[in-house]
């Protein structure tokens, strides 16, 4: 079982002034980025949250966890607009890039597309197994979904169609992650490999092999020139892209890495572990910037 203070969740805001850090005892802190001491604390999901992500706007968080709650906060008057429960347990939760409308996944393999103002879901995708995250392009025209079974999802998120499955992992897909000029496709697994895709044909265009442990989160810096993955280990490695050779190898914590984020101009990456310590890395030199 992991330890109450383990973090399994950590992400910027768009603007890069924000951040926050999700609990495994289902705490969320709230941080300005020049600022030691958090700026607000809530206590309103009852265990891991499982991922805690700004909307475009950075006007409001959204917040998913094993308890199979989603809460949404107002991030300026720091408090709980709205919480919801579901039938099973949360895995991700994301607001649409153009929309407070927002998706979620779990267990039971289904993307949940959800209208924010009643909380009814407007429609339902399906998989084989559990849907463990996703990802929107820019516009919100295609959803890519990392599976339990291996596979890779590639929908047209509105009219409902699956375009393309792509497999190349040999053991659950943990996480997927577009650049932000919808180019490429990040996947992060199970089987310890990190795959980077072309998002027009969905080719591979390189499987990158460097981690012990199983990867649980990777993406791109905001210019997609390189790559940050983190594994059950505590390690992270940095990778150029698209080539895929290893820029970094850095050591960052004591325990399982579950979290793993850029900030909108890539000169920092957060990290977070089991461990229950979060660092913000300055990514000209690898050193740690602030460790809290």
């Amino acid at each position: 079982m992991p330890q109450p203070s383990s973090v399994f969740s950590t992400y910027y805001s768009n603007s890069g002034g924000l951040f926050n850090i999700g609990y495994a005892d289902g705490t969320l802190k709230l941080y300005d980025r020049n600022q030691t001491l958090p700026i607000a604390v809530f206590h309103d999901t009852k265990t891991i949250i499982t991922t805690s992500l700004f909307n475009s706007a950075d006007s409001l968080m959204l917040v998913s966890s094993m308890d199979s709650s989603v809460c949404i906060y107002n991030v300026a008057e720091k408090r709980l607009v709205k919480k919801q429960k579901f039938p099973r347990q949360v895995f991700t939760a994301l607001f649409l890039n153009n929309s407070n409308n927002y998706a979620t996944c779990g267990p039971d393999g289904v993307i949940h597309y959800v209208d924010v103002n009643n909380g009814n879901t407007i429609f339902e995708l399906e998989h084989p197994q559990a849907v463990n995250f996703f990802w929107f392009t820019q516009n919100d025209s295609t959803l890519v979904c990392s599976c339990e079974d291996g596979l890779i999802y590639v929908w047209d998120f509105f009219s409902k169609s699956l375009t393309k499955t792509l497999a190349g992992h040999q053991a659950a897909v943990k996480c997927v992650y577009i650049s932000t000029d919808d180019k490429y496709l990040i996947s992060a697994s199970s089987d310890s490999s990190v795959c980077i895709w072309d998002m027009k044909d969905g080719r591979m265009i390189k499987s990158l092999r460097g981690h012990n442990a199983g990867v649980q989160v990777a993406m791109f810096n905001s210019n997609a020139s390189q790559a940050a993955s983190c594994d059950e280990k505590g390690e992270v490695i940095i990778w150029s892209v698209p080539d895929g050779g290893i820029i970094k190898r850095i050591v960052a914590h004591n325990g399982r890495m579950c979290a793993l984020h850029y900030n909108s101009t890539g000169a920092e990456l957060i990290t977070g572990s089991a461990d229950g310590s979060v660092k913000i890395w300055d990514t000209k030199n690898w050193q740690v910037k602030k460790q809290l």
